[in-house]
C-alpha cells in the first residue's frame, strides 16, 4: 500500500456523514407556500398510478388545459421533466402528503451527491496530474475532499436540500455526477474508449435531462473534458487535431439534439419565452450573471 493512502477510504463516509448531520434540521420542516402548496397539497394527480398518472403527465408535455384542476394552476410545471414527476409520485404514494419523507428523501440524495462529487473529482485531478497519485495520494484525497466538503455544507445547498419543490434538482445532480464519472472511465488508457462506460455516461445524462432540463450544456462540458485533462482533441501538449476534434464533435451531436428537444419542450410548457419588456434589460442581464455564477 502506498504511503499516505491507509486512511483516504474514510473520506467519502465522511463526505457522507457530514451533509446528513449538517442539514438533518431540515427534515422536520413543513411544506411551504410556496409552489409546495402547487406541487404537493394542491395537485390532484399525485399518488395515483396507471392511466390517471400517464394520462396527466402526457396532458402536461401537450400542453392540455385538462391537466389544470378547475379555479387553479395545481400540477402545472414549467419545466419538461417527467423522472422527476414520477419520482414525486411514488414519494407521496409512500409517505402520504407528510413532508418528513420527502424531506428525507432530498438529505439522502445530497449525502450521495456529496460522495459522486468525491468520486468525479478524484478522477479529473488523477487524469490532469497522475503523478500526485503516486506522490501525494493522501493529500490528493485529502484536498478533493474538503473541497467537496466546502460545496456540500454551503448555505446555498440549503434550497435544494430544505425546499421540498427544489427535489428535481437532487437527482438530476446524481445522474449528472454519474454520467461525467464514467465519462472520464471511459478513457481509461489505450485509444479506444471503454464503450460500456460511454453508453453508461449518454444514459445517464438522459435521465438527467428527464429528470431537470438545466443540464442541457452538460456536452458542451464533455468537449471540455476531451480538451482537458482527457486530451483527446491533441496530440499531447501538441496543436489540435482536426479528425480528433470532428469525431468528438460528432459523437455529442445525438446529445445536442436532445439539448434542443429538452429546450423545445420547456418552452412549449412555458408557452413561450418570458418577454423582455417583463424585466428589462438589466434585470435580464442580472439573472444571465446570476445563471452564469
Amino acid at each position: 500500500m502506498r504511503q499516505g493512502k491507509s486512511w483516504t477510504w474514510a473520506v467519502p463516509i465522511l463526505l457522507l456523514i457530514l451533509p446528513l448531520s449538517a442539514f438533518s434540521p431540515c427534515v422536520f420542516n413543513d411544506f411551504t407556500n410556496w409552489d409546495d402548496d402547487i406541487l404537493f397539497l394542491e395537485n390532484p394527480c399525485l399518488g395515483k398510478v396507471g392511466s390517471a398518472q400517464v394520462s396527466w403527465a402526457i396532458d402536461m408535455v401537450l400542453g392540455k388545459p385538462a391537466a389544470l384542476p378547475p379555479g387553479g394552476a395545481a400540477g402545472a410545471s414549467t419545466s419538461f421533466q417527467p423522472l422527476s414527476w414520477w419520482m414525486v409520485d411514488r414519494q407521496v404514494s409512500v409517505f402520504g402528503l407528510n413532508p418528513v419523507g420527502i424531506h428525507l428523501v432530498s438529505l439522502l440524495f445530497h449525502a450521495v451527491n456529496a460522495v459522486l462529487l468525491y468520486w468525479v473529482t478524484l478522477a479529473i485531478v488523477r487524469r490532469a496530474r497522475p503523478d500526485w497519485d503516486v506522490q501525494h495520494p493522501g493529500l490528493l484525497a485529502g484536498s478533493s475532499g474538503l473541497a467537496v466538503a466546502l460545496y456540500a455544507l454551503h448555505p446555498l445547498r440549503t434550497e435544494v436540500v430544505a425546499w421540498a419543490s427544489a427535489q428535481p434538482y437532487l437527482p438530476c445532480t446524481s445522474l449528472v455526477l454519474l454520467s461525467v464519472l464514467a465519462y472520464m472511465r471511459a478513457f481509461v488508457g489505450g485509444i479506444a474508449p471503454n464503450r460500456k462506460m460511454l453508453a453508461l455516461s449518454f444514459a445517464c445524462y438522459v435521465l438527467a435531462l428527464l429528470a431537470k432540463p438545466l443540464v442541457v450544456g452538460l456536452p458542451v462540458i464533455f468537449l471540455l473534458l476531451d480538451f482537458y485533462p482527457l486530451r483527446r482533441l491533441q496530440e499531447g501538449a501538441g496543436p489540435f487535431r482536426a479528425r480528433a476534434v470532428s469525431f468528438a464533435v460528432l459523437e455529442k451531436l445525438p446529445l445536442l439534439a436532445l439539448s434542443v428537444l429538452s429546450m423545445a419542450l420547456s418552452v412549449h410548457l412555458r408557452q413561450g419565452l418570458i418577454p423582455l419588456e417583463q424585466d428589462g434589460i438589466m434585470g435580464r442581464l442580472t439573472q444571465v450573471g446570476n445563471s452564469i455564477w
